[in-house]
C-alpha cells in the first residue's frame, strides 16, 4: 500500500489497572503506579480527544495488574476497557502477559474487548499495522515464551 499522507499516533502502554495493589503477584513493586491507572487514563483520554486529535490511538498491552484471581481480573479488564472506549479515534490494543496470566485463554480477553482475534492488522492513511497476539500456554516456560502462571 502507497503512503498517501503522514498519520498522527499515539501509543501507549502498561496501564497496569487495578482497583488496589494486588500483593500476591508481586505488584509490590513501587515502580507500577497502579493507583494512578484511572485518573492518568482519564487525563490521557481527554488530551487524545480534544488536544491531540490523533488518526489513531494504540495501547501496547498490559491493561491491568493481574491478581492471579480470574474473577478479579476479568471485573478488572471490562472496567478499564469501558474507560478506553470513551476514546474518539480509532483506537486499538494489544493483549500483554498481565491481561492473560490468569486466563485459561486469550479468547476470554478477546471477548471482552470485542475482537475477532487478538492478532490482526489494519490499514491507516497509507499505513498498514500489525497487532500480534500472545497465547496462554501452560506448557511453555517464560524463557521459550509462555505466560508466567504464578
Amino acid at each position: 500500500m502507497l503512503q498517501e499522507s503522514k498519520c498522527k499516533l499515539v501509543i501507549f502502554s502498561d496501564i497496569h489497572y487495578a482497583p488496589e495493589r494486588p500483593v500476591k503477584n508481586g505488584s509490590i513493586i513501587k515502580r507500577k503506579l497502579v493507583e494512578y491507572a484511572v485518573p492518568l487514563l482519564e487525563q490521557l483520554t481527554n488530551k487524545i480527544n480534544n488536544d491531540i486529535k490523533p488518526d489513531v490511538a494504540i495501547n501496547l498491552g498490559d491493561l491491568v495488574e493481574d491478581f492471579n484471581d480470574h474473577d478479579k481480573d476479568i471485573i478488572n479488564l471490562k472496567f478499564i476497557w469501558n474507560m478506553l472506549k470513551k476514546i474518539k479515534v480509532p483506537f486499538y490494543s494489544a493483549i500483554g502477559n498481565h491481561d492473560l496470566r490468569s486466563m485459561s485463554s486469550r479468547i476470554e480477553v478477546e471477548q471482552i474487548i470485542g475482537y475477532e482475534h487478538s492478532t490482526f492488522s489494519v490499514d491507516i492513511k497509507g499505513y498498514h499495522f500489525v497487532f500480534l497476539g500472545l497465547e496462554v500456554n501452560e506448557s511453555l516456560g517464560v524463557e521459550s515464551g509462555g505466560i508466567l502462571k504464578t
